[in-house]
């Protein structure tokens, strides 16, 4: 029996076809789907964030932007929701050493996986580009 937590999106579209006409959904223990604006009040397009604990940790705008913030707890739990998240877009957060990294899509000229520092407010593209002045290869 697959778990409900499987059913956490990877995309504004996806959230909002989980979502159905609803504002707010349950998708694991502890995480919430939740629509910053609701319908009644003009919301059709409105970002729609994946909370675990009531901190949002995934942000999904309708441009097809997803960004990822731990709200200063970096554990296993909130790697992971945010991992579930990315699932099959190319990225992935992991940690090396205490150290947060987030792999990005497609690799280097070495053909090696590109990996850079995970900070807070990081921002995925659909196309694979990584947007954040904070950011730098390692």
């Amino acid at each position: 029996m697959p778990s409900k937590l499987d059913s956490i999106p990877t995309s504004w579209k996806e959230a909002n076809q989980l979502l159905d006409g609803a504002d707010g959904a349950s998708v694991g223990n502890n995480t919430v789907l939740y629509r910053r604006c609701p319908l009644g009040l003009g919301g059709e397009h409105s970002d729609i964030d994946l909370l675990l604990h009531n901190i949002v940790v995934v942000a999904y705008q309708s441009n097809g932007v997803t960004v990822l913030r731990t709200g200063g707890y970096r554990t296993v739990t909130t790697r992971d929701r945010l991992n579930r998240a990315l699932k099959g877009t190319g990225y992935q957060v992991h940690q090396h050493r205490g150290r947060w990294l987030v792999s990005l899509p497609g690799v280097d000229g070495n053909g090696r996986k590109r990996t850079v520092d995970f900070v807070e407010g990081f921002v995925c593209h659909v196309g694979g580009g990584v947007q954040h002045d904070a950011f730098q290869t390692v």
